[in-house]
């Protein structure tokens, strides 16, 4: 306790209104900090908080356990998080070597767009990625690629070979691998830049992603109301 305000149950007064919050012992003096700066104290202490519990980090995978191969895989994913999820990173399974990697998205399936280049989004390419091998996950940090509720489609293609490896699959479309949040089907091998079709196959790797969580909104709430929060003054009547 230090000039009547004890932090480890501090009450702000501003004759209309009481705040309270139960916060580390810290000493301060009421003749060094008026209202206004406790205010956006409190303010940067909660949005630290939201901060650093925004998102849970995810993984899905379908597996490695490659029995062909080609330049590239297409394959849709479904998103159930109501609030979308953003992906970070895929582990891929590719030949030995290093790898000249693009990845491309497009809303809703690939199917009906397995040629059409103009339909697809560049989310982000890599030159020169060393493989850690067939069937061994390949990890590739892309940049973050935020992703709505619903069916998404992929294309990963190699441009310098034949990198890519996958399986056969049974039958395109089918579920492969399910954790709750996302769902990913079987697909196509591909040649490189859009080409040929090879039906069904089974994008074998990784999809590391993050999901929303409450902090990220209340972050918002935190940045756009409370940090500007002003106390109010009584009438003089």
């Amino acid at each position: 306790m230090f000039g009547g305000i004890d932090f480890a149950d501090l009450r702000v007064v501003d004759n209309t209104r009481t705040l309270a919050l139960n916060v580390t012992r810290t000493i301060v003096s009421p003749r060094l900090m008026n209202t206004n700066a406790i205010y956006r104290w409190l303010a940067f202490a909660v949005i630290c908080w939201c901060s650093a519990s925004s998102a849970s980090a995810d993984i899905i995978t379908t597996y490695f356990a490659a029995n062909n191969g080609q330049s590239g895989n297409m394959f849709d994913i479904n998103v159930l998080v109501a609030d979308g999820v953003v992906i970070q990173a895929f582990d891929l399974n590719l030949a030995g070597g290093t790898w000249d990697v693009n990845v491309f998205t497009l809303d809703g399936s690939y199917v009906g767009s397995e040629t059409n280049s103009a339909a697809w989004t560049l989310v982000d390419s890599v030159t020169g990625l060393a493989s850690a091998g067939v069937d061994n996950p390949t990890f590739w940090d892309i940049a973050d690629l935020s992703i709505d509720s619903g069916l998404q489609a992929f294309y990963i293609e190699v441009t310098n070979g034949t990198g890519i490896r996958y399986t056969n699959g049974t039958g395109e479309g089918n579920l492969v691998s399910d954790d709750g949040n996302i769902q990913i089907f079987e697909g196509t091998g591909n040649l490189v830049n859009f080409g040929t079709q090879f039906r069904p196959r089974v994008w074998n790797g990784s999809i590391h992603y993050a999901v929303p969580e409450p902090g990220a909104a209340l972050f918002l709430l935190c940045s756009s109301s409370v940090l500007w929060a002003r106390p109010r003054r009584r009438k003089q009547g």
